[in-house]
């Protein structure tokens, strides 16, 4: 039943599955019923290994994981701020640490 497909982890199987898992998480709805996340989305069985810090210029680089598809894009991309740094500094008003579950994944 949708109800069961909705509690599973991992993207939801059908449109009407993804609604009852925005209605049961008290997500917001832009649409009714609402649009499926694109299905070329992977989630990775394991996390990808976690940025290096330049010492020298301070910036950081990115192993691509799974997906070597991302590869081409992480070559140029070379922030000097982690998204948590960027958080903690205020973005947001500093308020997003808090536990939430995703409704793409339903993982918390």
């Amino acid at each position: 039943t949708d109800g069961a497909a909705s509690q599973k982890d991992g993207l939801p199987s059908s449109a009407s599955a993804y609604k009852t898992r925005l209605v049961s998480q008290k997500k917001e709805m832009y649409k009714d019923p609402p649009a499926l996340p694109p299905a070329h989305i992977v989630i990775e069985e394991s996390l990808a290994a976690k940025p290096k810090r330049n010492k020298t210029t301070g910036e950081l680089t990115f192993a691509c994981g799974e997906d070597d598809v991302i590869q081409s894009v992480l070559k140029d991309f070379h922030p000097n701020r982690t998204p948590e740094e960027v958080l903690r500094a205020g973005s947001f008003g500093g308020t997003y640490f808090r536990p939430i579950t995703s409704a793409v994944t339903n993982v918390k």
